[in-house]
């Protein structure tokens, strides 16, 4: 359940930074309501691979949504686009590529939760090689984890140099001023949609790991 509540509270909070309007708010926090509820049904599948596929589904359709029911031009094509109501693009590029990589990152928590070496308890008496190859494991899939922090890392920085290149910032042009106010925008979107899948990453995947690897090498010890 934890990692619904956290990964609901944080879509509100993506989402809210660049939409207020009423109607939207409400679809959002019905939408992040039926992510919980529904998600917690798919919880009790037993079968980890479906259960992690059918959670990211869920997330990326209940993240989706709201978009596609009441559209509005993404907020990075706003000052160039001169689209009439019926050319409206309801989901961004921005939204579409971010609500993704919270989807794909819930699914892989959703699948490790009832998984080796995340959960189970450590018997004492084992044969050492079990507990070495144990520590092996663990040490693997927390260092991928690392890994997978730094990267993603790297390409939010990628995108902040695209999203910035040309110094929009030094020009005096009131449409100048208005991209950059929508530029930094999109900006602190792409932040806190960096920072909610590390969040997640770190407390259901990063932690759990840690922990289990200075239990084991402890055990190690003995």
């Amino acid at each position: 359940m934890g990692p619904l509540i956290l990964f609901g509270i944080g879509r509100v909070i993506y989402s809210l930074i660049e939409r207020r309007d009423r109607w939207f708010v409400i679809s959002e926090f019905v939408a992040s309501g039926l992510l919980v509820g529904v998600g917690l049904l798919l919880m009790d599948t037993s079968h980890d691979a479906l259960r992690g596929v059918s959670i990211g589904i869920l997330f990326l359709i209940t993240g989706l949504l709201p978009r596609i029911v009441l559209p509005r031009h993404p907020i990075e094509a706003s000052v160039a686009s001169t689209s009439g109501p019926n050319q409206i693009v309801p989901v961004g590029i921005i939204d579409f590529v971010w609500i993704s990589i919270m989807a794909t990152t819930l699914a892989i928590i959703a699948f490790t939760l009832a998984l080796s070496p995340f959960v189970g308890v450590i018997n004492k008496g084992m044969n050492p090689e079990y507990y070495k190859q144990l520590f092996e494991i663990t040490v693997f899939l927390l260092g991928k984890t690392i890994d997978v922090v730094f990267l993603l890392g790297g390409i939010l920085a990628a995108c902040m140099a695209i999203l910035w290149a040309g110094e929009i910032w030094r020009k005096s042009q009131e449409r100048d001023k208005i991209q950059y106010k929508l530029t930094t925008v999109c900006a602190i979107k792409m932040v806190v949609g960096y920072f909610i899948v590390i969040l997640n990453a770190v407390v259901w995947i990063g932690i759990p790991l840690y922990q289990k690897m200075i239990n084991l090498a402890e055990m190690m010890k003995l």
